[in-house]
C-alpha cells in the first residue's frame, strides 16, 4: 500500500526493508531471496502509474545498514533508476537504515515537511501533523465468512501511520500495546477491504482452479490407465504372433537353416 497526494504530485511509501531475506540468510534462514525484486517491481509500477514529481520513502528502506552492499548489481541500478525517474526522491532515515549507509546518489534526510505536514519515520509527540511509518500496522476482519488479516493505514487527529510496503515485512496488529499511545486511532479500511475482497475472490478462484486441476488429473490418470491396458493388449498380441511365427518357422525348417 502507498499514499499519493495529487495536489503535491507526491507518492509516499514506507518500510521497504530491502534485502531482509538475505539478512536472515546470514543466520541460516531458508527464506527465498526474492523480496527485494518484488518490492522494487511494485514500486516501479506505482511510479509509472502516478508519475509523481516527488517520491518519499518513509524510512527503513533497507532492512539493515549493510542492505545496500548486499543488493545485487541489477537491483542497485533498478533502485537508482526509480530515484532518477522523479524530480525529487527523498529517503527518510529510519532506525534500520541510518543515512550514509547507502549509495551517495540516494538522497537521505531526517524528515520532509510539505504544507505543514511532517513526513518522518517515527512520530514525535505533540509535533503537529505527521505521516510516519515504523509500526507496520495491520488489522483483522471477517469478509463473507472468511477471517482475513492484512496491512492497513491507521489514523488519529494528528498522525497517519503508513503500512509497510515491503514484500517481506509482516505487520503489527492494531490491538498491540505499541499503538496504545495513539489512543483514538481509526483504521482506514478502504484499501484493506479491497484487499480482503481480492483475497476472498482469489481464494475462490484458487479453489475453482484446484477443482479443475483435479478433474484434469483424473482424466489424465484414466487416459494413462487406458494406455496401459492398450499396451498390455498389444504386448499379448505381439507375444501370440511371436509364438505363431516360431511354430511356423520350426515347421518349415527355417530355424534349422538359420542355425547352420
Amino acid at each position: 500500500m502507498a499514499l499519493f497526494w495529487p495536489q503535491q504530485e507526491t507518492l509516499i511509501v514506507s518500510d521497504l526493508h530491502l534485502e531482509k531475506a538475505t539478512f536472515f540468510a546470514q543466520f541460516g534462514s531458508s527464506l527465498a531471496p526474492y523480496d527485494t525484486l518484488d518490492t522494487l517491481v511494485r514500486l516501479d509500477k506505482l511510479v509509472c502509474r502516478y508519475n509523481p514529481k516527488t517520491l518519499i520513502l518513509l524510512g527503513d528502506s533497507f532492512h539493515d545498514k549493510e542492505g545496500w552492499a548486499r543488493l545485487p548489481f541489477g537491483a542497485q541500478h533498478h533502485l537508482l533508476n526509480i530515484a532518477a525517474s522523479v524530480e525529487r526522491c527523498v529517503f527518510v532515515e529510519g532506525n534500520h537504515d541510518p543515512a550514509g549507509a547507502a549509495h551517495s546518489r540516494l538522497n537521505y534526510a531526517a524528515e520532509v515537511v510539505i504544507d505543514g505536514i511532517a513526513f518522518r519515520h517515527e512520530p514525535i509527540p505533540e509535533a503537529g501533523l505527521q505521516i510516519v511509518g515504523h509500526f507496520h500496522p495491520k488489522t483483522r476482519m471477517s469478509v463473507k465468512g472468511y477471517r482475513v488479516s492484512g496491512k492497513c493505514f491507521a489514523i488519529n487527529d494528528g498522525i497517519l501511520i503508513m503500512p509497510a510496503f515491503g514484500s517481506l515485512t509482516g505487520g503489527l496488529d492494531l490491538s498491540h500495546e505499541a499503538f496504545a499511545v495513539f489512543a483514538a486511532l481509526v483504521v482506514s479500511v478502504t484499501a484493506f477491504c479491497a484487499a480482503a475482497r481480492s483475497a476472498v475472490n482469489l481464494a475462490t478462484f484458487a479453489f475453482a482452479a484446484l477443482n479443475a486441476a483435479c478433474a484434469w488429473l483424473f482424466r489424465s490418470l484414466a487416459a494413462v490407465n487406458a494406455a496401459c491396458a492398450a499396451f498390455s493388449l498389444a504386448s499379448a498380441a505381439a507375444n501370440a504372433a511371436s509364438t505363431d511365427f516360431s511354430r511356423s518357422a520350426t515347421g518349415s525348417g527355417l530355424v534349422s537353416a538359420l542355425a547352420t
